[in-house]
């Protein structure tokens, strides 16, 4: 087991229409915590590895209280994999937090660069607590992406993500990455609110007049069913 660290951030998530997008972002903005727009909106890509039973994606299905998921992160127009970090995502309880490992050097040289050369490529570049952890997700399953505009608060640090254009490619079957053959899936946008465990008892304010019910939801798991073919949950 592994211990939570006093990094580890709590997490509160909803999930809407991508038509309430607007009506989102004007809560936010008037909202008594001051909230200001804290980076660039950008490009997030991702492609998650799991095992071939789909561990991961059980875990997250029937919502036990710890697991971990791997992915591998980059930011911009590629839709390849570009230099970026393998992140191992851990959950305990309502507690989450991340090990991130730098890869500095494009692990796609372009679109014919197949999947093994790619994992190894990542490989070469991180330590051995990242390289444990690819072994023991070997398979890419899908690429992800969406557009994040991110907000934080003036005075606590809560942040505010609003997720939005998400698209999923899937890509168990492929052996070089497949970039074409998008999946269909639900237009909606994801309102992550993260927070440091110290400012549990401060959080509830941020919940003034939430215009949204508060969900589970996991981008995961619903691309998972999504490309499966499964009820979303």
């Amino acid at each position: 087991m592994i211990n939570v660290p006093d990094s580890a951030r709590m997490e509160i998530k909803s999930v809407a229409r991508e038509t309430c997008f607007y009506m989102i972002e004007n809560w936010i903005h008037q909202h008594s915590s001051q909230f200001f727009r804290a980076y660039p909106d950008r490009l997030v890509n991702s492609v998650y590895f799991d095992t071939y039973d789909y561990k991961a994606f059980t875990e997250n299905l029937v919502g036990t209280s710890s697991g971990s998921k791997i992915r591998y992160r980059w930011y911009g127009e590629s839709i390849i994999p570009d230099s970026g970090v393998l992140e191992v995502k851990h959950k305990r309880n309502l507690f989450g937090w991340k090990d991130r490992f730098q890869v500095s050097e494009q692990p796609c040289i372009d679109g014919k660069t197949d999947w093994s050369t790619i994992r190894n490529e990542i490989l070469r570049q991180v330590p051995n607590e990242g390289k444990y952890w690819l072994h023991s997700n070997p398979l890419p399953m899908f690429i992800n992406r969406y557009q994040r505009r991110y907000f934080e608060s003036a005075e606590n640090s809560t942040r505010v993500t609003l997720d939005s254009k998400l698209s999923v490619w899937d890509q168990r079957s492929y052996v070089i990455p497949n970039s074409k053959y998008k999946t269909q899936i639900p237009s909606t946008i994801v309102i992550e609110i993260k927070f440091q465990r110290k400012n549990y008892d401060l959080v509830e304010n941020i919940f003034d007049r939430f215009p949204l019910r508060v969900n589970r939801n996991s981008k995961y798991v619903n691309a998972v069913c999504s490309i499966s073919g499964y009820d979303q949950p």
